[in-house]
């Protein structure tokens, strides 16, 4: 699709925050990271929640080629830069199993191994994974809208019930977003709304109540610089390079504000590289495809 140049802009503030949240957590200051019971970087991974959502159910691709389309995106990349992560981990002298490697590198890693992850902010993957699964899921049975509703009805109980929060906060807000993308981003408004209302059961609903309007509100932009979509486009692999690079400031120097910049101006430098690495080692593993398929080994 196209992309908003407004919803680029956010996906761009929802990266800063996040990184805010990381570099304060890593110089020790935890503490600032949180605006009463919640946390900034919460605030962005929601953010960026509704957009997956909103792009994801807003056209008629087939359930299967949505799908592989939107894993050929995240796993290669993904798959880099988590052999950078275990390999930085093995040199510092942490310790991991086989099955852990195994896990993170399926992207199920928090399912299996929770917040104690090889580069953490992979978790998010497997947030992820399991959105597009509920999409590949609701466009294959027809009725997407039906369908998420009920996932995010039962995100809902699951938060309320204080079952599961962690995922269940952002799996209703892409819910409610995807939907809106389907029906009309006029409905944005309605879904913050009613998300908003749900803060007096519980303040998790605050994420996705300020997701879901930021979203509203930014998708309404139309100018802006025409640089900021091609700059979003590195946001994947700066978002899975920065946590480690800030982590390896914070062991190299001792001043707060030198593994700050250090660690971002590294994250900011590896993303394009990281990105063209990917991109080579794609085409050619899908030209090394297509040769197995044109001839045959035994034939």
């Amino acid at each position: 699709m196209r992309r908003n140049v407004g919803i680029e802009s956010l996906r761009l503030l929802a990266m800063v925050v996040i990184t805010a949240q990381h570099a304060a957590t890593v110089i020790g200051h935890y503490a600032w990271t949180f605006i009463g019971e919640l946390t900034w970087g919460q605030f962005g991974v929601s953010v960026f929640a509704a957009i997956a959502g909103y792009y994801a159910c807003s056209d008629e691709t087939s359930a299967r080629r949505w799908l592989v389309a939107r894993l050929r995106r995240l796993y290669p990349t993904y798959w880099a830069a988590m052999l950078l992560s275990f390999a930085g981990a093995a040199l510092t002298g942490r310790s991991f199993s086989f099955y852990q490697v195994v896990s993170q590198f399926a992207g199920t890693g928090y399912f299996t191994h929770g917040w104690d992850l090889v580069n953490v902010v992979s978790w998010f993957v497997s947030l992820l994974l399991f959105c597009y699964a509920l999409t590949a899921i609701a466009k294959a049975l027809g009725k997407p809208v039906v369908f998420l509703a009920v996932c995010a009805a039962i995100s809902v109980a699951l938060i309320l019930s204080r079952s599961e929060i962690a995922l269940s906060r952002h799996v209703l807000t892409f819910c409610l977003s995807a939907i809106a993308g389907r029906k009309g981003d006029r409905h944005l408004p309605v879904a913050a709304a009613v998300v908003l209302a749900l803060t007096f059961l519980s303040p998790s609903f605050a994420y996705g109540a300020c997701a879901l309007a930021l979203l509203w509100g930014f998708s309404r932009v139309s100018d802006g610089l025409p640089a900021i979509p091609r700059v979003s486009n590195y946001i994947y692999e700066y978002f899975l390079l920065h946590g480690i690079l800030l982590a390896a400031a914070a062991k190299l120097f001792h001043d707060p504000f030198v593994v700050v910049i250090v660690g971002i101006t590294a994250a900011l430098a590896g993303s394009p590289l990281l990105r063209l690495v990917t991109d080579i080692l794609v085409r050619r593993g899908g030209a090394a495809i297509d040769r197995i398929r044109l001839h045959p080994i035994g034939r």
